[in-house]
């Protein structure tokens, strides 16, 4: 009977969690209402305390906010610490001699400009340092770039010739490069630079007869 009553009968399970939703709904909005108004007493009580208790616990609460900022911002803070070995080397005709130079970069955060650092020799330690950042230099090093030969600099020297005169012949300023030697130029032939040639009007205008 049991058997049949389990696996033949068919029940209508729908509208009893329905009831069981809205129960547990119930419970939860009455129990919300209950802690609103607790809250709600419990801030009018603080706004029927006398002005002076309100402004001493408020003076109280800064103070406590402020010594908490102060120490965190007092700590120390994690550094990393980077290791760099140099290995020097000297050789002469009696020996060869060998210095390792050992150098620690520490890298320090500007917003928190203390870092502690805590020295160990065989699992104990042996000091503890506190480094404090006062301020950041830029120093500029000179350096050679470029390199160039030695050279006697002359004065910048130009000529102009009128059409069919001198080097102002057949193709004009087409056949003049930049390392052309030009005897209307001949003071300036003697120092390094760049020869150019322009073409310009002509006539009586241009001192061209």
């Amino acid at each position: 009977m049991m058997i049949y009553v389990v696996f033949a009968v068919p029940l209508v399970i729908g509208k009893p969690l329905l009831n069981i939703v809205q129960i547990i709904g119930s419970f939860a909005a009455r129990a919300t209402k209950t802690i609103f108004k607790l809250h709600m007493a419990i801030f009018r009580c603080l706004l029927t305390l006398p002005k002076r208790r309100r402004n001493r616990r408020m003076w109280a609460e800064i103070a406590v906010a402020v010594s908490v900022i102060a120490v965190l911002t007092q700590g120390c803070q994690e550094v990393d610490v980077l290791h760099q070995h140099t290995e020097i080397c000297r050789i002469t005709s009696k020996k060869d001699a060998c210095t390792i130079d050992t150098t620690e970069v520490v890298k320090i955060n500007p917003f928190s400009r203390e870092a502690c650092l805590r020295l160990t020799a065989n699992d104990s330690t042996v000091t503890e340092l506190r480094l404090l950042w006062q301020q950041l230099q830029l120093i500029c090093e000179k350096e050679t770039t470029k390199k160039t030969r030695c050279t006697t600099y002359g004065l910048l020297l130009d000529s102009k010739q009128c059409s069919r005169v001198g080097s102002c012949k057949d193709e004009k300023c087409a056949s003049v490069k930049r390392s052309s030697l030009l005897r209307e130029l001949e003071r300036a032939n003697q120092y390094p630079g760049v020869t150019g040639c322009t073409e310009s009007c002509e006539g009586l205008g241009c001192d061209c007869f």
